[in-house]
């Protein structure tokens, strides 16, 4: 992964209200379900490894399946995978964008400000960890949303990307009449260097074995 980390990826200056989403990078996504509901199944421990994972219910499955999918059908925007994860009521994964024919020409039509809305927990920006109390969990989890850019491609950003993503686990839901829905909005980080995805990778990978403490864990 050491050729993601040269200056094709790296973004060097700290994030922007006005930041264009279209733009070379990377970033760590979480996209919770609504409610928090447990629709993608349940964490499973053996005893014997103490390694943990999910039992996938049928749309989880879908939702990582369709992970990959939405990215494979994106050709033209150059991108790229890195950790992914189906939690019980959330998923986190890592897209890079890389230098594509949409945003060649550098920051032209950076984006205007940006909205919140509630997902979990309030979580700190680079390691992803509660900063807050339990009692304050269920609204204070700040999640971004990727406001309409008038200059930028709308069809060629990393919200077209999780739009879609979302509407393929959505769209097999109701052809089989599986009940389940998204959270409305989704929570994006920029990444900015190696060290920080290599922390924030590690995280993702090591999601299920500390599920019992998950900020997202709504069980406990």
């Amino acid at each position: 992964m050491s050729d993601l980390f040269k200056n094709k990826y790296r973004i060097p200056s700290a994030r922007l209200q006005t930041y264009n989403y279209a733009r070379q990078g990377m970033y760590f996504l979480t996209i919770c379900t609504k409610f928090m509901q447990h629709y993608f199944g349940k964490i499973i421990t053996d005893r014997q490894t103490k390694t943990a994972k999910l039992e996938p219910t049928q749309i989880g499955k879908i939702a990582e399946s369709e992970w990959y999918k939405s990215l494979e059908m994106r050709p033209d925007m150059n991108l790229d995978i890195g950790e992914f994860i189906v939690m019980p009521n959330h998923i986190h994964g890592i897209i890079i964008i890389g230098k594509n024919e949409f945003n060649s020409s550098g920051n032209i039509g950076e984006l205007n400000g940006n909205s919140e809305s509630q997902c979990g927990s309030s979580t700190d920006a680079m390691h992803r960890v509660s900063t807050q109390s339990a009692s304050a969990t269920q609204s204070a989890y700040a999640t971004q949303s990727t406001p309409q850019n008038a200059f930028a491609p709308q069809s060629k950003n990393l919200a077209s990307i999780i739009r879609g993503y979302k509407s393929a686990v959505t769209t097999y839901a109701r052809k089989n009449n599986i009940r389940f829905e998204w959270h409305v909005r989704y929570h994006d980080h920029i990444i900015r260097n190696e060290e920080e995805y290599l922390r924030i990778s590690n995280y993702i990978k090591n999601n299920p074995s500390k599920w019992l403490d998950d900020k997202f864990n709504n069980t406990k």
